[in-house]
């Protein structure tokens, strides 16, 4: 089973060297909205150093420009798009109703900004219950990262996945992760498996993703 975290400014001070020896890859918060997280840069280069596959993702905000939030977020990482997809994280709570037909055009309109800026399919991050209640469209094409937390997590579980998909690429099982044991001065830390072994993961992060 392949192992690894996600990291954002709520990680402080990641120790990418004890990182990289205990997590096979990282995702990696580069922006929100139209802000860069802050320690955004610090993480991608040293991640990069520790020779962990790096994803980045950018949080996506509705109130704010999606095409402004797509090229911020490209912009920060300065061509090196790292060796995992690209994510959009779809989970912002300020809308509590369905997403609007323009909001949902406006997500789509992201997407396609990030892929013509860098010739990568993105992927969605996105959770089966947030997903199902505001947006709920038709089956997506892009690769799926889906959280859920069970109780009891084990290796044989699978997770929930929103209507939209019937697979899924990278699953986040728990937001209650040792930080301290993945190099991080926090107390919390995501954990995500992905859905292959270690042989499929080697192969399937080197591929083309165009």
């Amino acid at each position: 089973m392949v192992k690894g975290v996600d990291i954002s400014e709520y990680q402080i001070g990641v120790d990418w060297s004890q990182t990289a020896d205990y997590a096979a890859f990282a995702f990696i918060r580069i922006s929100y909205g139209v802000k860069l997280d802050a320690y955004a840069l610090r993480n991608w280069t040293e991640a990069k150093k520790s020779g962990i596959p790096r994803g980045a993702y950018h949080y996506y905000e509705v109130e704010h420009d999606p095409l402004q939030q797509a090229e911020t977020f490209i912009d920060a990482l300065a061509g090196d798009f790292g060796e995992l997809p690209l994510v959009l994280d779809l989970e912002d709570p300020s809308i509590e109703m369905r997403w609007t037909s323009d909001e949902i055009r406006g997500m789509n309109r992201c997407l396609d900004k990030i892929a013509s800026l860098t010739g990568l399919q993105p992927m969605i991050y996105t959770r089966a219950s947030w997903w199902d209640a505001h947006i709920n469209a038709d089956p997506v094409a892009y690769p799926l990262w889906v959280a859920g937390y069970p109780e009891n997590w084990h290796e044989t579980m699978r997770p929930t996945l929103p209507q939209a998909w019937n697979g899924y690429e990278f699953w986040q099982y728990s937001d209650a992760g040792d930080a301290k044991h993945f190099g991080s001065g926090a107390t919390d830390i995501d954990l995500n498996v992905f859905n292959g072994d270690a042989a499929e993961f080697a192969a399937w992060f080197k591929k083309p993703r165009s």
